[in-house]
């Protein structure tokens, strides 16, 4: 079995009994042994002694690609640091499963007015290029009920009626500012993956508007492509088309 412990031990972890316990039964603190500072922090402001008190341990067979302490109120409003482990499914699972978020997202933000004004207005409109269809097979679908129509009829109107409210809704959903809702989940690996696409999406809005530069050559360094601005709109495009498949074959 894998375990993962998060404590506040209220005591120095490389010193005390605490560390003792988890050593005798195999376990040792993460974050340290993958950093080795040679001052580990305080994790406590309160703490005079300049010892950390707080720990994430972890059993032998997990294997952390990055751990570390944020600053004091950083994420929240506490007076411990904030600890942080990144740990990839291979280490806990022994392989890559499948992404467990392959769902679709809505970039509907339910908690921002503007955009769900934007996205009823959006809908608004979707019906009406439908010359109010839906609506018209609303009534009809009604009227079937109380006349008892043959259960197959109204089955198949209903469809009817599902798909093309469907169909509206997803047109107005692309029409709305999109926002990162997490269709996979995060990893070093999806990093990596994700950078290419996030050039040449601006490499591309370059030959029509304007872009950030400093932000563009930074992306260009962290994707070894010094020659992305050589490459004409065409180009370009097959670039980010590549990267977006890339993306797409990795993160399923």
């Amino acid at each position: 079995d894998h375990l993962v412990v998060g404590l506040d031990a209220n005591d120095d972890i490389l010193s005390s009994p605490i560390k003792e316990m988890f050593t005798e039964i195999g376990m040792r603190e993460a974050i340290l042994h993958e950093n080795k500072p040679d001052q580990p922090p305080e994790t406590n402001y309160k703490n005079g002694n300049g010892k950390p008190i707080d720990g994430i341990f972890v059993t032998a067979g997990i294997r952390p690609t990055q751990g570390g302490h944020t600053g004091y109120k950083v994420i929240m409003d506490s007076d411990h640091r904030t600890l942080w482990l990144d740990i990839p499914f291979i280490s806990i699972l022994g392989f890559n499963p499948p992404n467990l978020h392959k769902y679709k997202i809505c970039p509907i933000k339910a908690g921002d007015p503007r955009s769900v004004e934007a996205y009823n207005s959006w809908i608004k409109e979707g019906y009406q290029k439908h010359d109010g269809q839906v609506w018209k097979d609303y009534q009809k679908l009604k009227q079937m009920r109380k006349d008892q129509a043959p259960l197959e009829e109204i089955i198949a109107l209903h469809s009817a009626i599902l798909t093309n409210t469907k169909e509206i809704r997803e047109w107005a959903a692309k029409r709305v500012r999109k926002s990162f809702n997490g269709k996979y989940a995060w990893s070093p690996e999806w990093r990596e993956l994700k950078l290419p696409t996030l050039l040449w999406k601006m490499a591309l809005k370059r030959f029509d508007g304007r872009v950030q530069p400093r932000y563009l050559r930074r992306l260009m360094t962290q994707c070894n492509e010094p020659d992305a601005l050589k490459l004409t709109k065409e180009e370009v495009k097959a670039q980010l088309k590549k990267a977006e498949e890339e993306v797409a074959c990795g993160c399923v």
